[in-house]
């Protein structure tokens, strides 16, 4: 996408992306520049999400030379660990509206009335147990879950066996019909860089209910907050309903 740009997103990413910010570039309309910084993280365990805020502040600040109008904090498991106080640090560093990808997503199941969730997480025990909690506490009801594990029926020990599962082997690992019969009125995809967003059309329509994948639901709270929306129906559900005005 050439210039001008009406505003910028600036969008923080774990070093060993390699999905997230091409999701970003791919369906950002015209006139929504991506500047994207990265942090390092590959190996996933609370530890490692703990020493992920300072890196995320500093990267936050290192985005201003681009003058984003919006922060982004790409990694929707640290949003679950540290929400409040990684949103509280960025903004209060920089200036800058900051969103984190749980805050984007609490805002959309609140928005829609959609109570009961099914969840599908590809991380250890230890964080899917804490992906939960996060939720609980957010009022939110998990109706369906279950942990997608690797080819060698491994839990993903880092990003990038997350970023490498292929969206037929996530597929087969679910019980649809246990799905729908849970009364789930969303499926939630709980992790970034998932390879996804070309089977969003496809899973809602055999599902019945929206599929929400972290770069998806949040591009679309910072496209509202920008008062840039776009309908981008290869995106769902969510992106064919009509712009919600945030407060600012």
């Amino acid at each position: 996408m050439q210039g001008p740009y009406i505003k910028t997103v600036g969008l923080i990413v774990p070093s060993s992306d390699v999905n997230i910010e091409a999701t970003y570039h791919r369906f950002a309309p015209p006139g929504i520049a991506v500047a994207t910084n990265r942090i390092a993280l590959n190996r996933l365990s609370v530890k490692t999400l703990e020493e992920m805020l300072p890196q995320t502040e500093q990267a936050a600040e290192d985005l201003c030379h681009a003058e984003p109008d919006i922060l982004i904090s790409s990694s929707l498991t640290l949003g679950c660990f540290r929400d409040a106080m990684l949103q509280n640090c960025v903004e209060q560093r920089t200036g800058i509206p900051c969103i984190t990808s749980l805050v984007a997503l609490v805002n959309l199941l609140k928005r829609f009335h959609l109570n009961r969730l099914a969840l599908l997480t590809p991380y250890q025990e230890e964080l899917n147990l804490l992906f939960r909690a996060t939720l609980h506490r957010q009022g939110v009801d998990i109706s369906y879950s279950k942990q997608i594990v690797c080819p060698d029926g491994k839990a993903c020990q880092s990003i990038r066996e997350i970023q490498e599962l292929e969206w037929t082997h996530i597929w087969k690992q679910v019980d649809t019909e246990a799905l729908k019969r849970s009364g789930s009125d969303v499926l939630l995809l709980g992790a970034s860089g998932l390879q996804v967003p070309d089977n969003i059309p496809a899973v809602e329509q055999a599902l019945g209910i929206p599929l929400l994948l972290s770069e998806q639901f949040t591009l679309l709270y910072a496209l509202e907050y920008l008062d840039c929306y776009q309908p981008i129906p290869a995106l769902g559900w969510i992106f064919n309903a009509k712009p919600y005005h945030h407060i600012k």
